[in-house]
């Protein structure tokens, strides 16, 4: 199953992506591993041991999801990274 993926503009500049990525997996967690795999070191900029960052969010057709959700068929996957400031 295709998988469309966006990530933070950060990302996208610092490993010169242009989003989307088609990706295939069954879990968020195996599209990181995609990636780290296309794009060393993007796992370690995603995730701290075995969850997401503080400040990175993911969303599944537009809904909030973690490392362990499951991917339907023709799905779109964001990854955000959480803004804040005071």
């Amino acid at each position: 199953m295709a998988v469309r993926v966006y990530l933070p503009a950060q990302l996208c500049r610092l490993y010169q992506i242009k989003p989307p990525l088609e990706l295939k997996g069954a879990r968020v967690r195996d599209l990181v591993d995609e990636l780290d795999r296309r794009y060393p070191g993007m796992k370690d900029r995603l995730t701290e041991g075995r969850a997401l960052r503080p400040y990175i969010l993911v969303f599944v057709n537009q809904e909030p999801a973690d490392l362990d959700s499951l991917l339907p068929s023709d799905v779109e996957v964001r990854f955000v990274a959480a803004v804040a400031g005071g």
